[in-house]
């Protein structure tokens, strides 16, 4: 393949002769179409073969359309090859930034992952220690239903003693009234 393009330069710098017989320009043949086709344009419109001017009969149109050709055909070449280029330069980008991307992707999944499973860590122990204040709670409530009820209690017995004491008073009272001891007064509690 190499070869090839090397001899299709190589063919393209090698000297030529204007083919025009009023013309002895020497030039590449790469150069050559160019030549024909800026310098001679007005020869082309000379209607005799063998005019001085331009190349022998067939010959002149065959070279113009041909290099012509030639010249669209090379354009059109490296265009395609351009374009191929492009494509492939293109489809590279892509192909580099979709890497990209799935890369960053993968390493916000990990992240997000990380961080849904310490946040699962922190529901967890949260819901543990509200189960433990939760139960503190109930015994703490429970306590407190004994202690009023135990206050309940001792206040109903203390108001049984008061009334008992002062029942008792009421009948020492009276019977110190009645009796001749001289003790009349009784201390109240």
């Amino acid at each position: 393949m190499e070869s090839l393009t090397s001899n299709d330069n190589t063919l393209e710098h090698i000297t030529v002769v204007c083919p025009f017989s009023t013309c002895a320009v020497k030039l590449s043949r790469r150069q050559l179409e160019e030549h024909i086709f800026l310098c001679h344009a007005s020869s082309r419109t000379t209607t005799g073969p063998m005019s001085g001017s331009t190349p022998t009969g067939a010959s002149h149109s065959r070279l113009v359309k041909s290099g012509i050709a030639d010249q669209t055909q090379n354009s059109i070449d490296r265009l395609l090859g351009t374009i191929s280029s492009l494509k492939s330069e293109l489809a590279t980008m892509m192909d580099d930034q979709r890497k990209e991307m799935a890369a960053e992707f993968d390493m916000q999944k990990g992240h997000m992952v990380q961080k849904e499973a310490a946040l699962r860590g922190q529901i967890e122990a949260l819901k543990m220690d509200v189960g433990q204040l939760s139960q503190q709670l109930s015994s703490m409530q429970e306590a407190e239903k004994h202690r009023s009820q135990e206050l309940d209690r001792i206040t109903a017995e203390n108001q049984q003693l008061l009334s008992s004491l002062r029942a008792l008073q009421a009948e020492q009272e009276e019977k110190c009234q009645h009796c001749s001891c001289g003790k009349g007064k009784v201390t109240n509690v």
